[in-house]
């Protein structure tokens, strides 16, 4: 047995400190467990990716302004309202995440880029279960539609004057995690 080698100290950038610890928490109840945000650095909106499947616009200050996209309706019978609130619900009581067939209803956005292709806004979102889709934004960054969907039980067509793609064809997403997109929008690595 020998002795371990001795520790460095931990002096300089590595020092103890407690900066993080002068937090603000922000969007109490509105925002919950963010996943990915994304930024528009022209006007400071964020989005974020949150685990009751919404994805949500933020101000500069990181203040909750209104919702942007929930994929849930896609593969459920439930009303859109009602399955939103519902999941809210549950993402809020911490049951979401161990539900998983109320997690597939509800979706759960998990990668979110921002980018501006053509003087055109888009926001573009991978989905565990509801797949690849592109979100066009109007000027004040709320959304206008959802041109693309690339990856999902229900792909559709593309119309001839957005961004066009070659559609991946899944039974079903599989393991979608995060995702980045090249600075032309035309290649999406997943």
């Amino acid at each position: 047995w020998t002795e371990p080698f001795e520790l460095p100290q931990l002096i300089g950038s590595i020092k103890p400190n407690k900066i993080l610890q002068n937090y603000i928490k922000l969007g109490e109840k509105q925002i919950l467990a963010p996943e990915s945000i994304a930024f528009d650095e022209e006007s400071g909106d964020g989005f974020a990716s949150l685990s009751d499947g919404r994805i949500v616009k933020l101000n500069k200050n990181g203040e909750y302004i209104n919702d942007i996209s929930f994929k849930g309706s896609i593969n459920n019978d439930k009303e859109l309202l009602t399955l939103k609130e519902w999941c809210h619900n549950e993402a809020l009581a911490h049951r979401l995440a161990w539900n998983n067939e109320g997690e597939r209803n509800c979706g759960r956005p998990l990668g979110l880029r921002f980018l501006k292709v053509n003087n055109k806004k888009l926001l573009y979102a991978i989905d565990a279960y509801h797949g690849i889709y592109i979100i066009t934004l109007n000027k004040d960054n709320n959304p206008q539609s959802i041109i693309h969907e690339i990856t999902s039980k229900t792909t559709i067509s593309t119309p001839s004057n957005e961004i066009t793609a070659d559609p991946l064809i899944f039974s079903e997403p599989k393991f979608f995690n995060d995702l980045d997109v090249s600075n032309d929008g035309n290649t999406i690595y997943f």
